[in-house]
């Protein structure tokens, strides 16, 4: 888990075994599963798809934000699944 305002947050998860925390952007990605995007914040917007893609177990991500282009994760070898409505829908991109 990583968030610029993890601080706030990580009291209310301690409990939590199956969570683990992150100092960087870049440190939350290795050897996870997936990449779920919960927030608009410019810092997450423009992210190295290259990098982000090295180091992620596989090129899964859950945007429920739709901040990335379809196209651009298309051609970066993503499987993104977008929010639509309210609700995530699965589709490979």
């Amino acid at each position: 888990m990583f968030s610029s305002s993890t601080g706030d947050a990580k009291p209310h998860f301690l409990s939590e075994p199956r969570l683990s925390y992150a100092e960087n952007q870049s440190a939350v990605l290795e050897k996870a599963d997936a990449l779920l995007i919960v927030t608009e914040w410019k810092e997450f917007r423009s992210p190295d798809f290259d990098s982000m893609k090295q180091k992620l177990n596989s090129p899964l991500v859950f945007d429920g934000r739709n901040l990335f282009e379809p196209a651009e994760m298309r051609l970066g070898g993503f499987i993104r699944v977008r929010a639509r409505q309210g609700f995530f829908r699965t589709r490979v991109v």
